[in-house]
C-alpha cells in the first residue's frame, strides 16, 4: 500500500544535472529544471529559482506527478515491455522463418 500514500504525497518539483537518465525523467522546464552535471552554482541558482516562485514550482510539481501516473504506472510500464517483447518475438519469428525458406 506505500505505492498509495505516494500518489496523495505533495507534488514537488525536480532539481537534477543532466546525467544519466535523469533527463527522462524530468522534463526541463515543464516538470522540473536540469542543470549542467558537477555546476554547483547552477544547481544553487535552480533550487532558489523555484524556492522564489513558489507557483512555478507548485506547476512543475503536479506536471510531474501527472507525467509520473501516467507514462510510468504500472500498466503503461507493462505495455511499453510488452510492446518491446513483441517486436522482438516477431522478428526472431520472421528471422526462423527465412532462415527455414533458405532466404
Amino acid at each position: 500500500m506505500r505505492g498509495r500514500r505516494l500518489w496523495r504525497s505533495p507534488a514537488k518539483p525536480v532539481v537534477g544535472s543532466r546525467v544519466g537518465g535523469i533527463p527522462e525523467l524530468v522534463l526541463d522546464g515543464e516538470t522540473g529544471l536540469l542543470v549542467a552535471p558537477d555546476d554547483p552554482a547552477a544547481l544553487a541558482a535552480a533550487i532558489v529559482a523555484l524556492l522564489d516562485d513558489p507557483a512555478r514550482g507548485a506547476r512543475m510539481g503536479l506536471a510531474g506527478a501527472a507525467r509520473t501516473r501516467g507514462e510510468f504506472a504500472i500498466d503503461s510500464v507493462r505495455r511499453a515491455i510488452e510492446s518491446v517483447y513483441g517486436t522482438a518475438e516477431a522478428r526472431t519469428t520472421e528471422e526462423a522463418a527465412d532462415q527455414a525458406s533458405g532466404r
